[in-house]
């Protein structure tokens, strides 16, 4: 059902954005138009596929949600609030690995190269990315200011 209303919000909000671009230029709308229209006919594949997998899905017997995804859930969902809560205290940069690993540890990862080469790795990758190339400040936290 979720994603039966995703495909109407995208139907709107991309059939909006392809009647707003008739008021662009005609040279300038081209691209807007292309990119909804082009979202219009996914959105309509994707709602296609969603109501055949529905009628799939009431075949089959309901499952219930375990406790162990119930309790990563709320594990995802501490280590997210906890994340925000201390970002402006600690840095992003000093925060981002410590939330990566922690997630990936509470939810299972057992590889511990991987985890920390993708925690310092996504957090090198952001650095460089919106640091150096964009400029784009990032809370630095108490530590480093």
């Amino acid at each position: 059902m979720a994603q039966i209303i995703a495909s109407i919000v995208l139907f709107i909000v991309s059939g909006y954005f392809f009647i707003a671009s008739n008021s662009l230029p005609e040279a300038s709308a081209v691209f807007p138009k292309f990119v909804s229209g082009t979202l219009i006919i996914l959105t309509a594949i994707y709602l296609f596929q969603s109501i055949m997998q529905m009628k799939k899905d009431r075949e089959k017997p309901k499952q219930e949600v375990s406790k162990l995804v119930l309790k990563k859930w709320l594990y995802t969902f501490i280590a997210s609030i906890s994340y925000i809560a201390l970002l402006n205290i600690l840095g992003f940069y000093l925060m981002t690995p410590i939330y990566l690993l922690s997630l990936m540890f509470l939810l299972g990862v057992k590889d511990k190269k991987l985890a920390f080469g993708v925690a310092l790795g996504s957090t090198l990758i952001i650095y460089i990315g919106f640091s150096l190339l964009l400029s784009v400040p990032v809370p630095m936290g108490i530590l480093f200011k």
